[in-house]
């Protein structure tokens, strides 16, 4: 999943942010996608985190900022501050993917 320009759904964003602010966060998701390649291995973030990190800028470029510095420190973190958020269930957590289950703490 690319998050850059490049991606088919780059519209999303423009939801998420400001219009004057859709190409900074654009460009702070490309540095994200490239980071997360440097931290994780992986070719791009996965597409869950990219969302929790979406909920948690709140539409903002500084919101935007901490949540990619957390995602990257530790992308567990983003996950459970989403879940607050969200009011989501607890997960079962993996590298591959990270699953919502209800009643698993």
């Amino acid at each position: 999943m690319a998050v850059g320009r490049e991606q088919p759904g780059a519209e999303r964003y423009e939801a998420e942010f400001s219009e004057i602010d859709v190409e900074a966060a654009l460009d702070l998701l490309e540095v994200f996608e490239i980071a997360s390649h440097d931290c994780y291995r992986d070719v791009t973030p996965p597409e869950s985190i990219v969302d929790d990190v979406l909920v948690l800028s709140d539409g903002t470029i500084a919101g935007l900022v901490r949540s990619v510095h957390l995602a990257l420190a530790d992308w567990r973190d983003v996950k459970l501050n989403a879940m607050k958020i969200t009011g989501q269930a607890s997960l079962r957590q993996s590298r591959q993917g990270v699953e919502a289950v209800d009643g698993v703490s």
